[in-house]
């Protein structure tokens, strides 16, 4: 699925890309499912069930190029939903951080980082506090990699109480490498006032390597 000269004009939805065999043994191409750069739309697409053998890693790139949370679901082999959760959201504007899996919600990123074992993929994620900011107030959820942020985030505004994965760089996959260390950041603003609360993000994340 290349963008060409419609110019972005591509509109999918509603569709599967399920239960095939892509074996790169037998294909001089570098990626199994690609995804166009520039489209209109493209919504409730799933992939699922499929076998891919002998592509480059991350499979982010190997496997499915240019994909985006906010496209539809996601089934990997060697992937699977982990959470990251904050125990006590505070009433006022603060850094929080979690680790991959963990509940911590600790103020230094330091004692909540998660030790990555092999490469691999983070998906997507999407977040939810059990009470919503209210007015201006804001709650950002966002994965960090060794220290630093990454596009990946997430933002709870006003009356809401989730976000979800919605199309661009917000939502592209994040690749990580052995030895990497990974964790979400939670950065909250009153404006004028921010409900304490507890939240929670779930991230999809696989595995380059066979399990």
């Amino acid at each position: 699925m290349q963008s060409s000269a419609a110019l972005g004009n591509i509109h999918l939805a509603n569709s599967q890309i399920a239960d095939n065999i892509f074996d790169a043994a037998s294909t001089t191409n570098t990626t199994a499912i690609r995804f166009p750069t520039a489209f209109a739309a493209i919504t409730n697409v799933t992939i699922g069930n499929n076998h891919f053998n002998g592509w480059s890693t991350p499979a982010s790139t190997g496997h499915i190029q240019n994909y985006q949370g906010g496209f539809g679901s996601l089934l990997l082999q060697n992937g699977a939903i982990v959470r990251s959760e904050y125990p006590m959201l505070g009433p006022t504007g603060q850094h929080l951080y979690s680790s991959i899996g963990g509940a911590e919600g600790r103020s230094t990123e330091s004692g909540a980082q998660s030790l990555m074992v092999g490469s691999g993929t983070v998906w997507k994620m999407t977040c939810q506090v059990r009470d919503a900011p209210g007015g201006a107030s804001t709650r950002t959820f966002t994965l960090r990699r060794n220290d630093v942020p990454t596009p990946m985030t997430c933002s709870i505004t006003g009356t809401s109480t989730e976000c979800a994965p919605a199309v661009g760089s917000a939502s592209a996959p994040i690749a990580f490498a052995p030895g990497d260390q990974l964790a979400t950041g939670q950065v909250s603003t009153a404006a004028p006032s921010l409900k304490a609360t507890q939240g929670a993000c779930v991230l999809l994340v696989s595995y380059d390597t066979a399990m």
